[in-house]
């Protein structure tokens, strides 16, 4: 058998960073190469139940990386 464990490094899932009001974070992939940038595909819910998909790609940094991501994400808070 063998044992592996996982480390999340998603913001939002480790509560590290907070999302918009009336946005619930259900899920998301955190990813990071030299070509790609930092990257970030979430799955989250506005108040009204809709569901949100929405991709950040080339940031050039973490901080900016969920920065954008929570510009995205207010649009749709209502």
């Amino acid at each position: 058998s063998v044992s592996k464990t996982w480390a999340n490094t998603n913001q939002y899932l480790k509560g590290e960073t907070q999302s918009p009001d009336g946005i619930m974070v259900i899920g998301g992939k955190t990813g990071t190469t030299n070509a790609a940038g930092y990257c970030l595909v979430l799955y989250s819910q506005n108040k009204k139940g809709q569901d949100i998909i929405s991709i950040v790609y080339k940031s050039d940094g973490r901080s900016n990386m969920y920065l954008l991501m929570n510009q995205i994400l207010s649009t749709f808070a209502n």
